[in-house]
């Protein structure tokens, strides 16, 4: 017999149970005879799926600290870079007349954000690059992109001490 822990009771399992993995409750404790199973239609998320259904931060700072190695002021001008970056894309993406422009703008802004950390304006582009045969949603996508670029140039620029002008 084999005994282990299961939802705060103590369960034996016999080694050689034809149905492993299905705990047998104790013949001792009358209350534990039963075994409530209304709860194991669900299971409860594990860490990395409570992780991944987070929102998405606008600024991973750990993450861009691994690439500088904690210089902030390494962080400052990578950042500077990919504002002045983030103009020019989405101005790329505004202009984009075609599905080819549309996925190549759309596909370079989600790059450059996951690069910084910037990962709710990177799943912004990447559903924006998902939409690239349907011209009629674009402009939602794209606005939805602005939206989400000019709050992360916003945090960067407060968080940074940067003088920021508009990105859009």
């Amino acid at each position: 017999m084999r005994r282990s822990l299961f939802r705060g009771k103590i369960l034996t399992t016999p080694r050689s149970n034809p149905n492993h993995g299905q705990p047998k409750t104790t013949e001792a404790d009358p209350q534990m005879q039963k075994i409530d199973t209304a709860d194991t239609t669900q299971p409860k998320p594990t860490c990395i799926e409570r992780i991944e259904s987070a929102p998405p931060a606008i600024l991973d700072r750990v993450h861009l600290g691994r690439y500088t190695m904690g210089d902030v002021e390494l962080e400052r001008e990578i950042l500077q870079l990919f504002i002045g970056q983030l103009r020019e894309t989405l101005n790329n993406l505004q202009s984009a007349a075609d599905p080819a422009a549309w996925r190549q703008a759309a596909h370079t802004l989600k790059g450059s954000a996951k690069a910084v950390g910037a990962w709710q304006l990177a799943q912004e582009a990447e559903q924006a690059e998902q939409v690239t045969g349907q011209p009629q949603a674009w402009p939602l996508y794209r606005r939805r992109s602005e939206a989400s670029a000019a709050l992360t140039t916003r945090y960067i620029a407060e968080t940074y001490a940067l003088q920021s002008r508009p990105i859009i």
